[in-house]
């Protein structure tokens, strides 16, 4: 386990934990891998980020050929420090979208082009607030 430094006043060092999950129904596929992050705090471990993304998959199909899946990764790395000595975390996002049609009896898969862009989560009020639209469900 590798802690990333998160805080430049206190030394302080954020140790993560992932969590995979997977609801797979046969035609409607969903599951990623979430990330929380926790600081030493004394003789205990405080929360900073709570399930914050780093995998998301899910896909619809017919259950023979037609259908879509779309992926998104997530990169995190540690910023210039912010309000309370805390560094943002800088995100780099990947999504892709692969389509399937039956073509003259044939499955025909065709993946789209990566979409990428980046953002920044700040430390306000003791944590990394994770967005809205990508909380878990």
């Amino acid at each position: 386990m590798t802690p990333y430094p998160i805080a430049a006043e206190t030394d302080a060092k954020a140790f993560g934990m992932r969590a995979s999950f997977e609801n797979a129904p046969q035609e409607q596929p969903k599951g990623g891998i979430a990330l929380s992050l926790y600081v030493l705090d004394g003789q205990s471990l405080t929360q900073v980020l709570d399930r914050f993304p780093v995998v998301q998959a899910q896909g619809k199909w017919d259950g023979k050929c037609a259908g879509y899946f779309d992926a998104t990764s997530r990169s995190v790395e540690t910023g210039v420090p912010g309000a309370g000595g805390f560094a943002a975390l800088k995100i780099t996002q990947t999504t892709a979208r692969t389509v399937s049609r039956d073509v003259g009896g044939e499955c025909v898969r065709k993946e789209g082009p990566p979409k990428r862009n980046a953002f920044t989560i700040d430390f306000h009020d003791g944590s990394y607030a994770v967005p809205s639209r990508m909380r878990q469900s």
